[in-house]
């Protein structure tokens, strides 16, 4: 609609009323005392006013002074003379006949080209019902987000469970290698289920702050798998990457299947400050992850990256990431790379 509409005098009325019965909003023509000089039936139909109770009416006293609302008068006495449009204008009121109504309006100046009338064009669209549909929709959302964090949270407290339930096992069976194996699947559960919990703590549905999600995961992994007196210290260093839930999870996994390889290889019984460095880094959608220890390693044929579920469980996410793995020995430690570069592969590699 332009911002002014030319017209000649003389046409004014009969023009006025062809305008407002074409259009299926609700319309008025207002003149510059904003009486009322036409109306559309949808205006009539939706509000419940007559058209002898309108036409000719001081527009805020339509509906016995329904339409006498703070805002609109603003909007017709103070912001339409000063900026000759109003657009997209929303207004909650409560009618009398028809309860409350949210509004959109929209206002011209009609001007006249000998200039002795201004009228004014006010398009009115009734928002009640599309506004109701997304009160609607989201109480659904907001159920669901409560429905699904209760089912996260007994997941987790399942998974808790289990885990506990391994470990009193592993205390109690005398066969040395079956105890391995139920330590391994009791770290592995834990960490499933602290991935999880950190994921839903950070970010219940949307983007996600790695380098804080990652270290309260290893914060965690820290209280549930450390289970000696050995002073192991993990810490996570970072930029303010923030990454989709999605691959946080992935990346999450990785990082706990790598610190329990840590603690599980990296240290012996003389160790007396041990330390796991986890550091993402990216720069566009380049970037890197490595998890690196000051231990003593284990000899080359059984390093945890060459071997074992643990390497199958990496190399899935890995490449489920578009990323490689590498492995870098020396004396002071062991340093596993995750990497991901936008124009390379994305072939897991071993060095």
């Amino acid at each position: 609609m332009p911002s002014a509409i030319r017209l000649t005098e003389e046409r004014q009325p009969t023009l006025a009323d062809a305008i407002v019965e074409t259009v299926r909003e609700p319309m008025v023509v207002l003149n510059r005392e904003l009486r009322v000089v036409a109306a559309s039936r949808s205006f009539y139909q939706t509000f419940t006013v007559s058209p002898p109770d309108t036409k000719g009416k001081l527009f805020y006293e339509l509906g016995g002074g329904d339409w006498d609302i703070p805002e609109l008068r603003q909007l017709l006495g103070k912001i339409l003379p000063e900026r000759g449009a109003i657009e997209n204008c929303e207004v909650e009121h409560d009618f009398r006949a028809i309860g409350r109504r949210t509004m959109r309006l929209n206002a011209r100046h009609l001007v006249y080209a000998r200039g002795a009338r201004t009228n004014i064009l006010l398009g009115i669209e009734d928002l009640t019902r599309e506004r109701s549909r997304q009160r609607a929709q989201d109480e659904m959302l907001q159920q669901k987000d409560i429905l699904l964090s209760e089912i996260q949270h007994r997941i987790g407290n399942s998974l808790q469970i289990i885990a506990n339930i391994m470990l009193v096992k592993a205390l109690s069976v005398t066969s040395e290698e079956t105890r391995r194996a139920l330590t391994d699947a009791h770290d592995r559960v834990i960490s499933i289920a602290a991935v999880q919990h950190c994921l839903h703590a950070f970010a219940p549905g949307g983007s996600i702050e790695l380098a804080g999600y990652l270290g309260e995961l290893c914060e965690a992994m820290s209280q549930a798998v450390i289970r000696d007196r050995r002073s192991i210290a993990i810490e996570v260093i970072g930029d303010n990457a923030r990454v989709s839930c999605t691959v946080a999870e992935s990346l999450g996994l990785i990082v706990a299947e790598l610190v329990i390889n840590a603690l599980k290889y990296a240290f012996d019984d003389t160790t007396s400050s041990g330390r796991i460095r986890v550091c993402y880094t990216a720069n566009g959608d380049d970037w890197s992850l490595t998890v690196a220890d000051n231990g003593v390693g284990q000899p080359e044929s059984d390093a945890p990256v060459t071997a074992g579920l643990g390497t199958g469980i990496i190399r899935a996410l890995a490449e489920r990431l578009g990323a490689r793995v590498s492995t870098m020995r020396k004396a002071g430690g062991t340093a596993i790379a995750i990497t991901h570069a936008a124009a390379g592969g994305n072939e897991a590699a071993g060095a």
